[in-house]
């Protein structure tokens, strides 16, 4: 039976992709290797890679996922670090976009979450009131990486795209 989790306003049933895109998978069968070692058997979506971005900010969220859209992903939307871990159960999700600062659960609790529940999934951390300590306790927590607010986006972009080839092996121009 296919889940159903509440996103953004709209029903996702996990396993069902409408959106195409223009991104290329170079997958190297049934080994990848990267960041975490080598993995047997990894079932990715060939097609374009999906971005669940998460943040408390509505226009935030939308701003990003129209720049990514724009750029041929897949994005799904989540307001607070419980829905992302609720679309996590249910899409195929290749990143996670999450703020660090969210009411219900913070970025860092669905982090960890997360990776408990699918370690391969990078995850970008946000916050704007970054400090050193809040990103120690990121990276320990396996966040691919932590950006401060307000977003370098030439510098997002670039740690999507790089996380996206060391995990998946997709080249993609973002």
């Amino acid at each position: 039976m296919d889940k159903t989790c509440f996103v953004s306003s709209t029903y996702c049933l996990s396993g069902h992709v409408t959106q195409t895109c223009s991104a290329t998978s170079n997958l190297l069968g049934d080994r990848l290797s990267g960041k975490y070692g080598r993995y047997k058997n990894i079932d990715v979506m060939k097609n374009c890679p999906t971005l669940l971005i998460t943040d408390d900010d509505h226009a935030l969220r939308e701003s990003l996922g129209s720049l990514f859209q724009a750029s041929g992903f897949k994005t799904l939307m989540a307001a607070d670090g419980r829905e992302a871990c609720e679309v996590v159960d249910c899409e195929d999700v290749h990143l996670v976009l999450i703020d660090y600062h969210m009411p219900f659960m913070s970025g860092l609790e669905a982090l960890r979450t997360i990776k408990n529940r699918k370690r391969l999934i990078p995850v970008i951390l946000m916050s704007a009131q970054l400090d050193d300590q809040m990103s120690a306790e990121a990276l320990a927590a396996d966040a691919w990486s932590v950006h401060p607010k307000p977003l370098d986006i030439s510098r997002i972009r670039g740690d999507v795209s790089s996380a996206l080839q060391t995990i998946y092996n997709w080249s993609i121009d973002c």
